[in-house]
């Protein structure tokens, strides 16, 4: 382990002990009344706010919501709403919702149920939740051990180490190669062999997507994108990021080569 990972390491291990530690006296202030629980927000405001100030983006706004913790109750529909919304702000959730169909894992019921459930107080959620469960117990890529405790009421992303989780994306982009970005699409179906005018007529994502999926099937192959295939910007993107450079830093450094890259084509062609 070089002193770079001993450090995060380390660092990583110090979070975990302050966040046992911060629960445990959040437990004691709260059995105290009203007035622990006031101090026991007040105490996670201040330290939400703290990590917020290291953060590239803080957006404090966010920091508000640790006061609806005041009332358990309102807290965990305020909750369940904001969870709601987050699927229709993420991006890759949104193309999940047209692509799964009527499948349980369509990020539409997850949505739908915990509306129903902040609204009404029926529990909707855990019904689902409850299916997910059965479904990844009956699943023998998982451990035994990991089985029982779907079973037990665990949900399954808390159980699946990250090498699982891993192998699970990729069997869903094998057989879904629509959730992969253009360039590593495009990376695939140079693996085929396919020759550059090819490759200028697939310039839609459903082309790209059929193409793939007929390729696999008539050759018995399946390719990942290879890292060599990505272009320079998200390389560049990716490496200024590990620097802690900010997103300003990064497009302007991006845009700096991309000058460098038009003046050189100009005075030498290529």
């Amino acid at each position: 382990m070089t002193d770079k990972e001993l450090e995060a390491y380390q660092k990583d291990k110090g979070k975990k002990y302050f966040s046992v530690l911060n629960s445990m006296l959040d437990s004691t202030l709260r059995g105290l009344g009203i007035g622990g629980a006031a101090v026991s927000v007040g105490k996670n405001f201040l330290l939400d706010i703290y990590e917020r100030s290291n953060r590239k983006r803080p957006e404090y706004v966010d920091s508000v919501w640790e006061f609806t913790k005041l009332s358990p109750p309102i807290y965990s529909k305020i909750s369940k709403l904001k969870n709601a919304a987050w699927n229709f702000d993420n991006k890759k959730r949104r193309k999940m919702m047209t692509t799964e169909g009527f499948a349980l894992t369509n990020p539409a019921y997850e949505a739908g149920a915990k509306v129903i459930t902040a609204v009404t107080n029926v529990p909707l959620d855990r019904v689902l939740n409850k299916f997910n469960n059965i479904q990844g117990s009956l699943d023998e890529d998982n451990d035994m051990w990991q089985r029982i405790a779907m079973l037990g009421g665990w949900p399954e992303w808390q159980l699946k180490t990250s090498k699982q989780k891993l192998v699970d994306q990729e069997k869903i982009y094998e057989q879904e190669p629509n959730k992969y970005n253009a360039w590593e699409q495009v990376s695939i179906l140079k693996q085929y062999k396919l020759k550059k005018y090819e490759l200028d007529k697939l310039k839609n994502e459903d082309d790209r997507v059929k193409k793939i999926l007929e390729l696999q099937k008539s050759k018995n192959k399946v390719f990942k994108p290879l890292d060599s295939d990505k272009p320079w910007e998200i390389k560049m993107r990716e490496k200024m990021k590990k620097e802690g450079k900010t997103d300003e830093e990064i497009k302007e450094a991006i845009k700096n080569k991309k000058e460098k890259n038009k003046i050189r084509k100009q005075l030498i062609g290529f």
